[in-house]
């Protein structure tokens, strides 16, 4: 019947896997925590850089819009100067 229990751990034994455990948990618990404000900041820049990125594409288009209208007003009075109209406005 001994030799049955021979395979079974101490006491000394299972208080030292338990304490091996418990470190382990505590470490992995601190490397969770690390990364856990690593990508909490990393969040952070990334909502940053998206909304400068939205912005400046707003004043992109902004500025396109602007300048087709302006484009637009150019090729009205090349048109028109290729027509005979002077400079575009309408004949006095």
């Amino acid at each position: 019947m001994i030799t049955g229990f021979r395979g079974v751990m101490s006491r000394e034994q299972g208080d030292e896997m338990l304490r091996l455990l418990r470190e382990g948990h505590r470490v992995t618990d601190e490397r969770f925590t690390h990364l856990d404000a690593q990508l909490r900041e990393q969040y952070a820049r990334t909502d940053l850089a998206f909304q400068r990125l939205a912005e400046s594409t707003r004043e992109t288009v902004t500025e396109m819009r602007a300048n087709t209208a302006y484009i637009k007003e150019v090729i009205r009075r090349l048109d028109a100067i290729i027509r005979g109209r002077n400079n575009g406005e309408p004949p006095a």
